[in-house]
């Protein structure tokens, strides 16, 4: 699938090996003219390290990321400065990877992220975006930097990036890369794409997730072909036409007698060589009572199946 399965791997590796998630903070929305530093692992930067700012946060109760400005002007390098937090320099000739979507790539169990908004923010239109930097120190070992942009600020950054460094942003999904280009662009469908397909692979990952889709798609009869990837594989299996792809997260919070549910997914139509993205969904579940994203995912999928095969 070349580039387009390129463009699409993305999404199966962006879950972060190590996080903190603080949710109880202080931290605002970044300006639209500036960018947040949310993290990463770089060892001098803020000033006394992450590490350190987190823990004297924890102990005054006001954990705040470094804001500044992110500099992509120069020919040579990025410069994020953030005052007196210090400053962060990156050489475009040492970026190996830039990624751009609602969580970050590449984030070793070394590093540390700062969350400052509530997590199913991000299965909603209030979603933050993060732009991950993969870089290689003078070492020789790989650091990655995670920013979140200022409104303003994510056109002409992604451009400039990938202009400076020669590296193609990979985009989480339909609808980060829509932050940046347009639907075309970013491989924009219908229903009639559908049409004719029938063989299908169902990326969800283990868990109930998974189960509720299936459970769905088996009460629609479709007559669909449910492919399994061979075992211990990563690609999508050889013949598949239609990608359901599907993340979802459980979050259980004091207080609440209920689990709340956040889910995201995609519907990808694959033929004549191209990937077209028929449906982008995202959504949650606050109550006790209604559709789980995972079952609201699979009945928009199978909305969209009927129209384009009436």
């Amino acid at each position: 699938m070349g580039k387009s399965a390129s463009f699409r791997s993305g999404l199966r590796h962006a879950l972060v090996a190590f996080m903190i998630l603080l949710v109880a903070t202080t931290l605002l929305a970044v300006g639209k003219d500036n960018a947040s530093y949310l993290g990463g692992t770089p060892d001098d930067f803020p000033v006394g390290g992450l590490r350190s700012r987190i823990l004297d946060g924890l102990r005054r109760n006001k954990i705040t990321n470094p804001e500044g400005t992110l500099d992509t002007g120069s020919a040579s390098a990025l410069v994020f400065d953030a005052g007196r937090d210090g400053q962060l320099t990156i050489a475009y000739r040492d970026v190996t990877g830039l990624a751009y979507g609602r969580t970050a790539k590449g984030m070793s169990k070394e590093g540390f992220l700062v969350i400052g908004w509530d997590p199913l923010d991000q299965y909603s239109k209030k979603a933050h975006y993060l732009l991950s930097i993969q870089y290689r120190v003078q070492s020789g070992a790989e650091r990655i930097a995670v920013f979140e942009l200022g409104k303003t600020l994510i056109q002409p950054t992604l451009q400039r990036l990938e202009a400076h460094t020669g590296r193609v942003v990979e985009f989480e999904d339909f609808e980060a890369c829509r932050t940046y280009k347009s639907a075309n662009e970013c491989g924009f469908g219908e229903p009639g794409n559908l049409r004719g397909l029938t063989k299908v692979y169902l990326d969800a990952g283990p868990g109930a997730g998974r189960d509720l889709i299936v459970a769905e798609l088996d009460k629609a009869h479709l007559n669909l072909e449910l492919l399994s990837a061979p075992e211990g594989a990563e690609a999508v299996p050889v013949g598949t036409e239609i990608v359901l792809r599907f993340r979802g997260e459980e979050i259980r919070r004091p207080g609440y007698l209920q689990t709340l549910f956040g889910g995201r997914g995609e519907v990808l139509a694959l033929r004549d060589g191209g990937i077209r993205t028929v449906v982008a969904y995202s959504g949650t579940r606050l109550r006790g009572i209604g559709a789980k994203p995972a079952t609201a995912f699979a009945a928009a999928f199978v909305v969209a199946y009927r129209e384009g095969n009436p």
